[in-house]
């Protein structure tokens, strides 16, 4: 963060970002929005400045950007845009993971927009190799080659206990228990 090696929770009960030195030592409250109506369910720090970005699901689907002091920042790109289950720092920058993965850019620019992964249904956490992403989402382990993002290159593992499949338009329908999921036919 901007004042130091810091490390950071987001505390949704009391809604707050809670903080500790690289030590461990405990650096108390380092950001409250108890006053605030969002439902802030992911968190990154910005990796140049240092601020705080809080992210929502659906359907408010928006990432806000928050100085150290708790100034938020509004300008024609923040907030941002996008279903932010999850917020993952990579060497690339920032990305929102819900349905799939989208790089957080500050440019409007269609040419600067990185977004991946769609109908990979629930994308928890995302990792970055010199070739590609891996994003683990509710399919498996899926992997996207840097040159050809359009495609899931790779799969690993996937859903136990299915019990209805529907096919459709290049999709597999999968009823699991009480959920229904929506994936790529990527396979044999």
């Amino acid at each position: 963060a901007a004042d130091g090696r810091r490390f950071f929770a987001l505390d949704r009960k009391r809604r707050e970002v809670h903080a500790w030195t690289e030590n461990g030592e405990d650096a108390g409250v380092a950001f409250s929005f108890a006053g605030r109506k969002e439902p802030f369910v992911s968190l990154a720090v910005h990796p140049r400045s240092g601020d705080l970005l809080l992210g929502t699901g659906w359907p408010e689907n928006r990432i806000c950007r928050f100085r150290p002091d708790g100034t938020e920042v509004k300008d024609p790109f923040w907030p941002a845009s996008g279903y932010a289950l999850t917020l993952a720092t990579s060497r690339s920058g920032v990305w929102a993971l819900g349905a799939g993965a989208a790089l957080l850019v500050e440019s409007k620019a269609a040419s600067a927009q990185c977004r991946f992964g769609k109908f990979s249904n629930v994308v928890r956490a995302f990792a970055e190799t010199p070739d590609g992403y891996w994003l683990a989402t509710s399919q498996g382990a899926q992997f996207y080659h840097k040159n050809d993002l359009g495609r899931c290159a790779r799969r690993v593992g996937g859903l136990a206990g299915v019990g209805a499949l529907a096919l459709h338009d290049g999709r597999v329908l999968v009823g699991t228990g009480y959920r229904m999921l929506n994936f790529w036919l990527d396979d044999q």
